[in-house]
């Protein structure tokens, strides 16, 4: 089991110290709850123009421009639908390009395959059955992008007030030569469209690439710009959620945000360690978090990037200076002097994540196995392990041979742990009103449910322990479907909520015996 979807992050720059920069309020929104203000080190950002308490909604707007992400699998233009075979699928009547049947809902739609779009693409000079099918859907997004600039200019201004850091990317070969090869020489020589420039080409790349959101369902790979999202800082303990519905997002505030306080979303994964998502940040967005938890080596008192001491066996190793690509860890015991090179963590800390990929994620026997191995060299709460964990808190109650009512008392017992060890975690990385939160409050209602029930029917607890019990049932229940409220219907976060809602029902057949606990 993967880590949640909101860890498919595409975005942007983030705070650097917030306090030497020279800050401009540059626009108050009507009654937004939000500012638009403006720095030296961070360009535009947003704070919050008054105190906002949790699952307070910032921003709720529709797309501007929608498509394929980069090196997409072949889907229909229209509404994103996998297309299995690109030689049997529909095409469009008029430019031939795939679509999933005449009837899809997004043909002719403006976050669809657009009549604008249509009309250019049927004037191509190469069509797309004649072209490979590798990086066949690269052109399309920017292409999209591009048609702005035609067909509604005040949005084409919108985009290029984006970043698009075209200064660093021409540096950047893999990049810059790739777009060069897939998207410009695409657009100009393939399909002969000489309307705009190869530098404003690279510019959508750039603007695409730097503030794009991942948007849609798990198993669609889909991109999308949105009019004022972008200007939301980076920060990997970030005070506000997303979701998206039919291309319309929301951001929430996942935990309370003062007046004036900056309005942040984490654009990597919150769940790795301060070197990958560090490494991730400046390779994809071009900029250097700094912030609170990148600065500190214990990150925030979790240790998810920290090493066990091999010689005093009691400490662990952190980095001595965190933001320092090359920095000496060294064992935070006092009394122990033990240090390893940068180079020496890396090879450790790969090699590991290396043999955890080659495992088989839906085997519960060889994921404990691996977490008991790997927790004699890692910190039991490292980034590794913990998804281990996380992947056991889904398997446990769900797989072939470990459903619900198949788990023995330890097999229950195991599954209450892994949650309430993550759980730990994400109160401290993701607090708040978080995905990751609300899903595992789910997984964790379960085993103590069970085991508490069983207890009882047994007589092994009391009718006391057995209310205290459900009443903690039914505040995980209640806080996971307060979570989840945003998320789509159709959604799997959507179907968890209902689960829970349906599980808060079941849970008033005990009222009777222990009284009212909704």
């Amino acid at each position: 089991t993967d880590m949640p979807r909101h860890h498919r992050h595409h975005k942007r720059r983030g705070p650097k110290s917030r306090e030497s920069s020279t800050q401009e309020p540059e626009s108050a929104a009507g009654e937004h709850s939000y500012l638009i203000k403006k720095s030296d080190s961070l360009g535009r950002y947003l704070v919050a123009s008054r105190d906002l308490p949790e699952g307070a909604i910032v921003i709720s707007e529709d797309a501007m421009v929608v498509g394929p992400a980069q090196d997409s699998l072949p889907v229909c233009l229209g509404c994103y639908s996998p297309i299995a075979d690109l030689s049997t699928s529909y095409r469009c009547e008029k430019c031939q390009w795939p679509l999933c049947s005449n009837k899809c809902k997004g043909l002719y739609r403006r976050l669809g395959h657009s009549q604008e779009e249509c009309e250019q693409l049927t004037t191509c000079a190469v069509s797309s059955a004649q072209l490979p099918q590798d990086q066949l859907y690269n052109a399309i997004t920017p292409l999209r992008c591009l048609l702005l600039k035609v067909n509604q200019p005040e949005q084409w201004s919108k985009l290029t007030s984006m970043e698009a850091h075209n200064d660093v990317r021409r540096k950047l070969p893999s990049i810059w030569e790739y777009n060069q090869k897939t998207v410009v020489d695409r657009i100009t020589q393939d399909w002969k469209i000489t309307t705009f420039s190869p530098e404003d080409i690279h510019t959508v790349c750039g603007v695409l690439e730097v503030n794009a959101f991942a948007v849609g369902e798990d198993s669609l790979s889909i991109r999308g710009l949105y009019p004022t999202a972008f200007y939301i800082a980076h920060s990997c303990v970030p005070n506000t959620s997303h979701t998206d519905e039919e291309f319309t997002m929301k951001v929430f505030t996942s935990v309370p945000v003062a007046k004036d306080e900056m309005i942040t979303l984490s654009y990597t994964n919150s769940l790795q360690g301060t070197k990958s998502r560090r490494e991730h940040l400046k390779e994809s967005k071009f900029f250097e978090c700094e912030c609170k938890r990148c600065k500190d080596p214990t990150e925030l008192g979790t240790h998810v990037s920290s090493l066990r001491c091999g010689e005093c066996g009691s400490g662990h190793l952190v980095p001595s200076e965190p933001l320092s690509h090359d920095s000496a860890w060294r064992c935070d015991n006092q009394d122990c002097h033990a240090s390893l090179t940068a180079g020496d963590v890396d090879t450790v800390v790969s090699s590991i994540d290396k043999e955890i990929k080659s495992l088989d994620h839906n085997n519960v026997e060889e994921l404990e196995i691996s977490i008991r191995h790997y927790s004699g060299v890692l910190h039991r709460n490292h980034y590794l392990i913990l998804g281990l964990k996380y992947t056991l808190s889904q398997l446990y109650g769900k797989s072939a041979g470990y459903l619900i009512h198949q788990m023995t008392e330890a097999m229950l017992e195991r599954k209450k742990q892994v949650c309430e060890d993550i759980l730990q975690m994400f109160d401290v990385l993701e607090p708040g009103l978080t995905r990751t939160r609300g899903l595992t409050m789910y997984e964790l209602h379960a085993p103590i449910m069970v085991l508490t029930i069983q207890r009882f029917e047994k007589h092994k607890i009391t009718k006391g322990d057995l209310c205290r019990s459900l009443r903690r049932v039914a505040a995980y229940l209640r806080d996971c479907c307060k979570i989840l409220k945003f998320e789509p219907e159709k959604s799997q976060e959507g179907s968890i909520r209902k689960a829970a809602q349906d599980a808060l029902l079941q849970l008033k057949s005990w009222e009777p015996v222990v009284g009212k606990m909704l």
